[in-house]
């Protein structure tokens, strides 16, 4: 089996948590915001109608002792150069929608693209009933705090007032350093490994080296 011919399913079947929400209809099921669908194809392909889209729309109404608007089109996207084509196709009962024409018909459209979507590949771990794993999602929970975690550290580091303050004590650190006499090598060793980390440079990591600095020394 060829893993290049999974690349793209491989990069988009994951879906972030928190565009999701549990809905209890119809037995119960995972719903994907659409709206973070659509981010997560245009980081893929590029933007709506350039990079990816629809063509060859059509509503057709059906009564069956209701009215039932069936939608139709392809789903195209280009990757690699190379243009796919995906064909696409919702209903929705008019009526039920509770809604104006407007409405209904942005509904099935935009149910039609999800569909399509999830038939290359994204959010499928939705569509493949992972989300009904407990462990998945707790796994998937904890990413996301981690990822966030991470993020909020990074934005505290990046405030001028504490890059400031930790340039002032690496400074002084040099400074010990290149007065500690015949301990100098060992010290000046871990000082390099510091710089060489390329980690961001926070109150908290010169503290972390200062201890280890002092084990060096």
């Amino acid at each position: 089996m060829s893993t290049e011919n999974l690349a793209l399913w491989q990069s988009v079947e994951k879906t972030n948590i928190e565009y999701t929400k549990h809905v209890s209809m119809r037995g119960g099921f995972t719903a994907i915001d659409p709206t973070y669908q659509m981010k997560t194809a245009t980081e893929m392909f590029g933007s709506w109608g350039i990079g990816f889209g629809v063509r060859g729309e059509k509503y057709q109404m059906i009564e069956v002792g209701k009215t039932l608007c069936l939608y139709t089109a392809e789903l195209w996207y280009v990757i690699n150069g190379v243009t796919g084509v995906v064909p696409i196709t919702s209903s929705i009962i008019v009526a039920a929608s509770g809604s104006g024409l407007q409405e209904w018909s942005k509904m099935v459209s935009t149910n039609a693209v999800s569909k399509g979507l999830s038939k290359l590949g994204f959010n499928a771990d939705v569509f493949l009933g992972k989300f009904d794993d407990n462990e998945y999602v707790k796994e998937l929970r904890a990413d996301k705090a981690v990822e966030k975690a991470n993020e909020a550290s990074e934005k505290e580091a990046a405030k001028p007032e504490n890059a400031e303050a930790s340039m002032k004590q690496l400074q002084a650190v040099e400074t010990a350093i290149s007065k500690s006499g015949t301990r100098k090598p060992a010290a000046m060793k871990a000082w390099e490994e510091l710089k060489a980390t390329g980690e961001v440079i926070t109150v908290k990591t010169v503290d972390k080296w200062l201890k280890q600095l002092k084990g060096k020394a």
